[in-house]
């Protein structure tokens, strides 16, 4: 009785969480490397943010910071990271006043929360607080 109470349980959690990437099943070794990679911003809170004309991203480097666009406005900040542990402090931005600031207030937010971990799958990098999806990003093409 235990076993199928475990069961469903896990059942539901799976199909009422984030939807999961299709590059899951993907060669692990393909992955992404979290430093000097454009990650373009896909989904905030496992809600999909949409294309707009400014595209919002996030960069990190290995010396500790972390950068981007917000939207319209740039940001900045540091970050720790240690194997798949990460904290973001969020320091700053531009203060730009744009026609709308939906999606950059939200990631802004999203970056204050508490984040404490992140996998890369293939190309998409996934921000979580406790176990539960904050931001998701894509790599963007790399251009030569």
């Amino acid at each position: 009785m235990k076993k199928l109470l475990f069961i469903c349980i896990t059942l539901t959690i799976c199909a009422f969480s984030c939807h999961t990437s299709k590059e899951a099943s993907s060669a692990a070794n393909n992955e992404t490397p979290l430093y000097e990679t454009q990650w373009m911003l896909t989904d905030i809170n496992c809600e999909a943010v949409g294309d707009s004309p400014a595209k919002p991203f996030i960069q990190f480097t290995s010396d500790g910071n972390v950068s981007g666009k917000l939207g319209c406005n740039d940001f900045f900040g540091s970050c720790f990271v240690k194997k798949d542990k990460i904290s973001i402090e969020y320091k700053g931005s531009t203060k730009k006043l744009c026609n709308d600031m939906t999606v950059e207030r939200a990631f802004a937010s999203a970056l204050k929360k508490e984040i404490n971990n992140y996998v890369i799958v293939g190309d998409v990098l996934i921000l979580r607080a406790k176990d539960q999806e904050v931001l998701r990003f894509k790599a963007a093409p790399k251009t030569e």
